[in-house]
């Protein structure tokens, strides 16, 4: 188990940003639903994502996990603007995954594709299916997101979560295509029937099931689904920043 020091690092402690409680919440009723053990995720910047994943799941039992990470650790243009320092955005998420390693040991295996989202997935592209869980949270243009997406789906298994970040986060005023949205929308358009909306969840991230008539969570008739709600196994102080 994760110690509340090692929680502490591995979420509230990351550089830039916490982890929201509502974002938390979600992924821990998503997690304890679906059960996911073979994670990939499209942007890990500073490895809030990779160790959110870790804590919540290692909690749901013993199993062994499998994580995959995709980042250029270049930034994008959001990050040229706040001329954030990416080698140390990087080294933090190397930190991020020893620590992880520390706690979980031989439970633990990860790879680390270092690169463009779109050559990254392309090398993995015989992964069909293999996936249960995905996150999205790459390049925030339209193109890029729209791009990561297709790539991504069909390493996703039938039955398992796709977890879109910033659905409505907006880059450049007034400029569509510099922001995640409509990229997001075209997916959605394009592989309508082939997915079913998870409800009842935060709008800032977009959470879908991949369609799957047998997964007994999924009403066929309905066009979303809620999931259960479970209570945090970690204190959820050990996710908010020491106030002193």
């Amino acid at each position: 188990m994760f110690s509340k020091e090692q929680v502490n690092f591995l979420t509230a402690a990351t550089p830039s940003s916490i982890t929201p409680v509502l974002q938390l919440q979600s992924w821990v009723s998503l997690i304890y639903t679906f059960k996911p053990k073979k994670y990939l995720e499209v942007g890990a910047f500073e490895g809030r994502s990779f160790s959110l994943f870790c804590a919540i799941a290692s909690s749901v039992d013993q199993e062994a996990l499998f994580v995959t990470s995709i980042d250029s650790w270049q930034g994008g243009s959001e990050h040229v603007l706040s001329r954030h320092d990416m080698k140390s955005a990087e080294s933090y998420y190397d930190s991020v995954v020893n620590a992880c390693k520390t706690v979980l040991g031989s439970r633990l295996k990860s790879e680390k594709l270092k690169g463009l989202s779109h050559l990254a997935l392309h090398k993995i592209h015989d992964r069909e299916g293999f996936y249960d869980m995905i996150f999205i949270d790459g390049g925030h243009k339209s193109k890029e997101v729209l791009t990561d997406l297709v790539l991504s789906w069909n390493l996703l298994a039938n039955g398992g979560v796709l977890v879109i970040d910033d659905y409505i986060w907006m880059g450049s005023p007034n400029i569509v295509l510099d922001s995640p949205k409509l990229g997001i929308d075209s997916f959605l358009s394009c592989f309508a029937g082939e997915y079913t909306i998870i409800a009842n969840l935060p709008l800032n991230q977009l959470y879908l099931c991949k369609q799957d008539p047998k997964h007994a969570l999924i009403n066929q008739s309905a066009n979303a689904i809620a999931i259960p709600s479970f209570s945090i196994p970690l204190n959820l102080s050990y996710f908010s920043p020491n106030p002193s």
